[in-house]
């Protein structure tokens, strides 16, 4: 896996390299590369701070992801979590469904994190096998529409679905 910045804890480790890199190279700046770092490392360790709250409420929930790119994140937040192999944009052929009820039988999740928003079908397929789907944008390249800080507080913000799903569902009991 390539996404590791998506321990925040070590994308702080890994933006005060950077920094000290980027003063060595030009100390002129150094002010603002420290300025910049600090204001990165509060919102790094906020997001970090927020998914350490929500896992705490349900540290047994289990899920799958849609693609091996999540293991930083998953140890990071002690997640128990597999992998398949599906793309957001195709719906899951008659194997892939077969290997995901195989998984199934030994790894109960009810959610899949998909790394982008995912075909209707694929979705609707999920429902009907008791699987609700979530988008937890890795951000491996430059967003669009927005930057990578405000991607990853949507990523909370999916994740928190996971986490007080069942806590609605038991108050409505």
């Amino acid at each position: 896996a390539f996404t590791t910045w998506l321990d925040f804890s070590q994308a702080i480790q890994q933006a005060k390299s950077i920094q000290l890199a980027l003063e060595k190279r030009r100390p002129e700046y150094a002010d603002v590369f420290r300025r910049n770092y600090t204001v990165l490392e509060t919102e790094l360790d906020n997001l970090d701070k927020k998914i350490m709250e929500l896992v705490a409420r349900d540290p047994d929930k289990l899920f799958i992801a849609s693609h091996p790119v999540y293991q930083y994140f998953a140890r990071r937040y002690q997640l128990n979590l597999q992998s398949v192999m599906w793309e957001p944009n195709v719906v899951p052929e008659g194997h892939q469904w077969s290997e995901l009820r195989q998984l199934l039988r030994h790894h109960s999740a009810k959610w899949m994190i998909w790394e982008g928003e995912s075909n209707e079908r694929s979705v609707a397929g999920l429902m009907e096998t008791g699987i609700n789907s979530l988008v937890f944008n890795p951000c491996a390249n430059v967003p669009n529409e927005s930057d990578f800080m405000s991607v990853m507080t949507e990523n909370v913000l999916q994740l928190e679905k996971a986490y007080l799903h069942n806590k609605q569902v038991i108050l409505n009991d």
